[in-house]
């Protein structure tokens, strides 16, 4: 069951979520907050994208943690997408809210106008790029 709730919870957490990993020192609490993110995600109904987001994450530690040091640029890449996966967790239920929505609850949470215009680009673009991945596995069939 998807339920469309007020995107004042998800901006708050997510805010929330940005503190907490650039304060975050230990590999433990990265995986404690991922528990919460995807704990939150699927209290929203929203079961299927946290297991999504749960395989993608033990894939890229178990990647981590098996590939070689010599592949430094795609361990830095793949260790930066661990990291900010708990907040691409919070921010995917933003995408089901419409644009006006997030805009309104950010403005009354007196959030910048320019902040709230880069996320309500960012969820624009988002659907895009996906819409677009779809057509191009479509095309290759």
């Amino acid at each position: 069951m998807k339920t469309v709730s007020d995107p004042r919870l998800h901006l708050s957490v997510l805010a929330l979520m940005a503190v907490c990993i650039f304060l975050m020192q230990t590999q433990a609490q990265l995986h404690l907050l991922f528990i919460c993110s995807i704990l939150y995600v699927a209290s929203h109904g929203r079961l299927l994208r946290a297991v999504q987001f749960c395989i993608a994450y033990g894939t890229g530690t178990v990647l981590l943690m098996i590939l070689p040091g010599s592949l430094g640029v795609l361990l830095i890449m793949l260790f930066i997408s661990l990291r900010i996966m708990p907040m691409l967790a919070i921010g995917s239920l933003l995408s089901s809210s419409p644009p006006s929505v997030i805009m309104l609850a950010g403005s009354k949470q007196r959030m910048p106008n320019m902040m709230l215009i880069m996320i309500c680009i960012l969820m624009r673009f988002v659907s895009v790029i996906r819409q677009e991945m779809r057509d191009i596995g479509q095309g290759i069939r």
